[in-house]
């Protein structure tokens, strides 16, 4: 917790070992959920608190089946979502990829699925850019898509 950070030293390739800084979202939860520990496990059994979880995916399942979400959501999913509104908050892609731990960028082009409104305002950017020269001066633009 000191360095701030998630250190992955695991993985299929080369790539899937990595750092990966933690947010400030992940210290308060982390922080609390240390608070409210009763054993040394931060997520333990719910019925037996000195052995920890191991497996999130009945816990899931039935969170799923209460809520009634459609279509079915996979925890993978989420991993998608981040790395989607990382892109959209203008992270470079090799970032992107270094904290995914993929080879190349191509795999994380896979991962994101940019909302309509991002790319709307992808396009208003473009615009403003080529109705302005290097000196920041209004130019005609003859750039169209």
């Amino acid at each position: 917790m000191e360095l701030g950070f998630v250190r992955i030293s695991f993985g299929k390739a080369e790539f899937a070992r990595r750092t990966i800084p933690f947010t400030a979202r992940f210290r308060e939860v982390h922080s609390r959920r240390v608070l409210e520990a009763k054993s040394e496990w931060l997520f333990p059994i719910p019925w037996d608190s000195m052995r920890p979880l191991s497996s999130v995916r009945k816990t899931h399942e039935a969170a799923l089946q209460r809520s009634g979400i459609k279509p079915h959501l996979r925890l993978y999913d989420l991993r998608h979502t981040a790395l989607t509104r990382m892109a959209m908050a203008d992270v470079a892609p090799p970032i992107l990829r270094e904290l995914a731990g993929h080879a190349s960028i191509q795999m994380i082009m896979r991962c994101l699925h940019l909302t309509p409104a991002h790319k709307k305002n992808a396009i208003s950017q473009f615009e403003g850019f080529c109705r302005t020269d290097v000196r920041g001066a209004e130019v005609e633009s003859t750039v169209a898509l």
